[in-house]
Order: structure tokens, then sequence, then C-alpha cells
């Protein structure tokens, strides 16, 4: 259903509840789906490399290195089974 009360046809529907995303399905269409949260960190890093509009991901160590702009990369790694916990992991945050 539309926000005014009328079906609205689709070939498919993407659902982005982020960590909710297990909760949202089986409460609203009582599916259940095995789905587990899992925490990522983000950091931007200066850099001198001359590589520009270059995008790495490393699949091995869950690593991906995403060029901003000139002088700057953004490193994202993710990996950490986290449920619903939103706390900071502190040996994650002494290794950046």
């Amino acid at each position: 259903m539309g926000k005014i009360g009328k079906e609205v046809p689709a070939d498919a529907v993407i659902l982005c509840t982020g960590a909710h995303t297990a909760q949202t399905l089986y409460n609203s269409l009582g599916l259940h789906a095995p789905i587990a949260p899992v925490k990522s960190y983000t950091f931007d890093i200066p850099t001198s490399s001359e590589f520009t509009n270059t995008h790495l991901f490393f699949e091995e160590d869950a690593l991906t290195a995403v060029f901003l702009k000139p002088g700057l990369w953004r490193m994202s790694v993710f990996g950490d089974l986290a449920g619903f916990n939103l706390d900071l992991d502190n040996r994650r945050a002494r290794m950046a």
C-alpha cells in the first residue's frame, strides 16, 4: 500500500532498514530472514598517492579504499558481528 492507501505496482521491492532488517521483515511480513548486523569502521586517510578516481577492494581483508578527492582516501573495514550493540569497540579505535 502506498501512503495514500492505494496499491503501488512494482516488480521488486528493496528494503533497507539496516540492523533492523530481519526484525522489520518479520514484524511486517511474517518472514524469517537469517540476517545478523555487522559493525563496520570508516575513516579518512590523507595520502600523497597519485591514483585518482580509483577504488580498491581487498576481499580477504574485508577492506575497501575509495578515492574522495586528491590527497584523501576513505577506508572502510568491516566484519565485527555486533548484533544491536552500537558501542564503539575501543580496541578498534586505538588501532586507527
